[in-house]
């Protein structure tokens, strides 16, 4: 969330008051099947929920149009939910997004990338490096790509594999 207070030397007042709530979203909010759509407003919603199987045990979560650059004002939400039994390796294949990550601290005010449970709650930049391949710790996980309602540069996004895995003997195998 951003708040920006502008002022003009024209008269004087008390300022402001705003009130803001910050919610999760539900399971219920994240589609079944791929979703693309444009809101009335101009936002750009998509994702979906996406269930590992025998025969699909491995995929990729991809930014809207990727490689080609993405927009303003989208918001996307993916699970991917593994079978009884299994976990999920999510690895970084290519990513270019408005931001960068140091040691400390993420900085992406223009585009990001939230993944539960992955080492750090947040993803920007272009070194894909950052984002560490990870076995998530439960059957699911959720992908989040949000860029701002404002003017955005719009780089190419970003393209992620998961992989459905199960441990074996104390160690994590691929399907």
């Amino acid at each position: 969330m951003r708040v920006v207070f502008s002022s003009d030397s024209k008269g004087s007042g008390n300022g402001f008051k705003a009130l803001y709530e910050i919610r999760p979203a539900a399971k219920e909010d994240i589609p079944t099947h791929e979703t693309k759509e444009t809101r009335g407003d101009g936002a750009y919603r998509c994702g979906r929920r996406i269930r590992a199987s025998e025969t699909t045990p491995t995929g990729y979560v991809m930014s809207p149009n990727y490689p080609v650059k993405y927009n303003k004002d989208v918001h996307c939400d993916w699970e991917i939910i593994a079978r009884d039994g299994y976990k999920i390796l999510l690895t970084m294949v290519k990513m270019e997004i408005e931001g960068e990550v140091t040691a400390n601290k993420a900085h992406c005010q223009k585009a990001v990338i939230r993944v539960s449970g992955a080492p750090r709650p947040e993803y920007c930049g272009t070194n894909q490096n950052v984002f560490t391949p990870f076995v998530t710790k439960n059957s699911s996980v959720r992908i989040s790509f949000l860029t701002s309602p404002d003017k955005v540069n719009g780089l190419k996004g970003f393209n992620m594999s998961w992989t459905e895995v199960r441990e074996v003997n104390g160690r994590n195998e691929r399907m």
